[in-house]
């Protein structure tokens, strides 16, 4: 992700931004680290414009549960991480890129 929060807000335990223009698309790594964030409970979000990082930021440090503007851009099932080299552990909390 562009901008990484680790600080609990809310329900979240922490924030995940990858930052796109309007035609930018998630690579398959970009996937897999926002899914693993998002499984650790952070708000997780591409952003595509000033004005949505600025909502969700906000909304995120008021604690909102879920802003309207959060836009995931992956499809689970589409992203395999053996393939791309990379697991994720949960339990533990540590994340390998490989």
């Amino acid at each position: 992700p562009d901008f990484v929060l680790p600080r609990a807000r809310g329900c979240w335990r922490g924030m995940a931004i990858e930052l796109k223009s309007d035609t930018g698309r998630l690579s398959d790594a970009q996937k897999f680290w926002l899914q693993g964030l998002e499984a650790e409970d952070y708000l997780v979000s591409v952003c595509r414009s000033l004005d949505d990082f600025q909502t969700l930021v906000l909304a995120f440090l008021n604690g909102q549960a879920t802003p309207a503007c959060v836009e995931r851009g992956w499809d689970a099932s589409n992203v395999e991480p053996k393939r791309l080299g990379m697991s994720y552990q949960s339990e533990g909390k540590d994340a390998q890129h490989g």
